[in-house]
């Protein structure tokens, strides 16, 4: 959709998250474009992490300092896995009519990407990598399982799972399964309210704060009632 200034509005789990912990946190950053993103020394941290792992895996790069100590866990789930097709960051993006399409063509209208996806036949397995604490959030899984079974007719079973690399043995995992003939429609169902809420409130240019415990480390707090700076 187009928002109220002529800009192209493009969802993605990051964007959902944003509005649903603060809608003016979500205006400021991906409406107005007021205040600018700055990530924090952790996540580039794990966006070092996943580029070294990415290497590693396509490539057979020796890794770096930073993902050395999470090689042993990476083998191990290799080592499962197998001799499996796969790719590593696979991107995959939708248009509103859920085709696929270019994560850079205009008509581009949900963007999301696996950090290793693996084929056996009718079956994916899908490895998430995680840098920081363990707070799992499955609609994300939910959501590559979805962009899964949209690219991949053929699909008819999905498993995988949040890999938290600073934790180790088999319970550094959590997993999960989907199915298309029962988890297929409820997860799309669910995507598509999810982002009709927010291009609703696009619509409406109404933009209510959240305050939650997230407004201490917020870019817009200056501009915002719940701000501690104004207390």
């Amino acid at each position: 959709m187009i928002d109220p200034y002529g800009k192209k509005v493009a969802h993605s789990y990051s964007s959902l998250k944003m509005f649903e912990n603060c809608p003016l946190n979500y205006e400021q950053q991906k409406i107005l474009r007021t205040v600018p993103f700055k990530g924090s020394p952790e996540m580039e941290f794990g966006n070092r992490v996943h580029k070294d792992l990415e290497l590693y895996l396509r490539d057979g790069k020796e890794l770096t300092i930073d993902s050395e100590p999470y090689q042993p866990m990476v083998d191990t789930i290799r080592k499962m896995m197998g001799g499996l097709e796969f790719e590593t960051e696979r991107e995959f993006t939708i248009n509103a009519k859920l085709k696929p399409t270019g994560w850079w063509d205009h008509d581009a209208w949900f963007r999301s990407k696996v950090d290793w996806l693996l084929f056996d036949e009718e079956k994916a397995y899908m490895w998430d990598w995680k840098t920081g604490k363990r707070r799992p959030d499955f609609f994300e899984l939910e959501i590559f399982a979805t962009m899964i079974f949209l690219h991949y007719p053929q699909i008819n079973k999905i498993a995988g799972g949040f890999v938290w690399l600073k934790e180790s043995g088999k319970n550094a995992i959590d997993r999960e399964v989907y199915t298309r003939d029962k988890n297929y429609k409820p997860m799309l169902l669910d995507l598509l309210h999810k982002c009709k809420r927010v291009e609703d409130t696009i619509k409406q240019s109404i933009y209510p704060p959240r305050p939650s415990g997230l407004c201490g480390w917020c870019p817009c707090e200056p501009d915002c009632q719940f701000s501690s700076r104004k207390k």
